[in-house]
């Protein structure tokens, strides 16, 4: 398992010959099994992307992965305690990953396989759209342990069947 993420990226750096540390270049060139795609979404919403332009780029990272034959889950972007247009961003985002990325290919299938879509934004979020006060850090915009052992129970769960559906798990 390789951790290439990168603090402040957005998803431009992560897409093919973009010439960043870490993009999907990088990740395709160790070749691994999976790759999992985790982006905030407030540093694109802060750069000016679109939904649009979000959801196409992460598109493009997914079609350039399945080329090399690996999948890709995506976890949904997170909430953070910024501006009211800006929360309600973040979630429209959210959905629109879950109804786009919700299922993937996967090798050796003639389906779909599903879920490939990690959810955070909702267990995180509290009801103005913010960061829950118990996953708060402190700042608004990141997350304390708590949270980020929310991200990770929320991954596991996603992401534990499909490996024990490509080999034998304990």
């Amino acid at each position: 398992m390789r951790n290439l993420a990168q603090g402040g990226y957005t998803t431009s750096e992560l897409l093919p010959s973009s010439g960043e540390s870490g993009n999907i270049d990088d990740a395709l060139e160790l070749e691994p099994d999976l790759v999992i795609v985790a982006l905030a979404g407030s540093n694109d919403l802060s750069a000016g992307t679109s939904e649009s332009d979000f959801l196409s780029r992460l598109s493009t990272l997914r079609d350039t992965a399945r080329d090399a034959g690996v999948p890709v889950f995506f976890v949904s972007t997170a909430p953070k305690d910024l501006g009211t247009s800006e929360r309600q961003a973040l979630r429209d985002w959210a959905e629109a990953m879950m109804t786009r990325f919700s299922s993937c290919w996967a090798p050796g299938r003639d389906a779909e396989y599903s879920p490939c879509f990690v959810d955070i934004f909702e267990p995180l979020a509290s009801a103005s759209l913010g960061i829950e006060a118990a996953y708060n850090a402190g700042d608004g915009i990141h997350l304390n342990d708590a949270g980020h052992q929310v991200i990770f129970e929320a991954a596991r769960d996603v992401v534990t069947p499909y490996v024990c559906s490509m080999t034998t798990c304990r």
